[in-house]
């Protein structure tokens, strides 16, 4: 009996949001744990597998909505390398990190009826084993860790049927964080290198939990005061644990 109250408890609540969603003409997004337990908001969906990829109607994975204006802390992992590209004084230059830790919070936010979004707070992405691999041969080393921290970030308004768009920005300032370079024979490379703007992740309807950062993304950052280009991909799972966070509809 506990079980079909919790079906139709998510029911009823996966219905409302939609139904608010339609009501306001706009989408919406909301983050979910994927997870085995029976208890709670779920959608309709269930999943073969631990990180709710394989769909099975038989599955004994489905995606649990987090509860609203509570928030939840997750940890981020790296999928593919991060890229950070600009020119500075003239000089090419590409560092590559490729590994990624940190820490942050994440909230299911209704800033008003019929409008959901997922905020994030206190973020910090750390990024180690990088390297710079523009320009070649000139001793370039990147201080690590590069951090970037003291982050906010919101899930931006898209289609329904756009995967999700989440934009990273400091909670105060410009400063997303610094790269200090050492060791350059080309001294003007040497030295600490401020990272400003903000970056812009883009999810898939394929995979929920993943989360890229391209070129046209959207991203506005950069580098020394330069134009710069941030690219790379990851996901974040709940803290402590192995479960997948994923930003999807209601």
């Amino acid at each position: 009996m506990r079980r079909l109250g919790s079906t139709l408890s998510a029911l009823l609540l996966c219905l409302a949001c939609a139904s608010a969603l339609g009501a306001a003409g706009a989408s919406a997004k909301t983050v979910h744990v994927c997870t085995s337990e029976s208890t709670g908001a779920f959608t309709l969906q269930r999943y073969a597998d631990q990180f709710c990829r394989v769909k099975d109607s038989l599955g004994s994975f489905r995606t649990k909505v987090l509860p609203v204006n509570t928030g939840t802390s997750f940890t981020p992992s790296i999928i593919s390398a991060f890229t950070l590209k600009a020119v500075i004084a003239g000089i090419e230059l590409d560092v590559v990190c490729k590994a990624l830790g940190g820490s942050g919070t994440t909230t299911n936010r209704e800033p008003k009826e019929g409008e959901m979004r997922v905020e994030g707070s206190k973020i910090t992405l750390k990024f180690t084993s990088c390297e710079v691999t523009k320009p070649a041969g000139k001793g370039c080393k990147v201080k690590e860790p590069f951090e970037m921290t003291g982050l906010k970030s919101t899930t931006l308004a898209v289609a329904e049927a756009e995967p999700a768009k989440v934009e990273f920005a400091p909670e105060s300032g410009t400063e997303l964080g610094a790269i200090v370079l050492e060791g350059c024979s080309l001294s003007a490379l040497n030295g600490s290198k401020p990272v400003t703007g903000t970056i812009v992740g883009v999810g898939s309807n394929e995979d929920f939990s993943l989360l890229e950062f391209t070129a046209g993304s959207g991203s506005a950052v950069k580098l020394g005061g330069q134009s710069a280009v941030f690219t790379g991909s990851s996901r974040d799972f709940l803290a402590g644990t192995e479960e997948r966070l994923a930003i999807e509809n209601p």
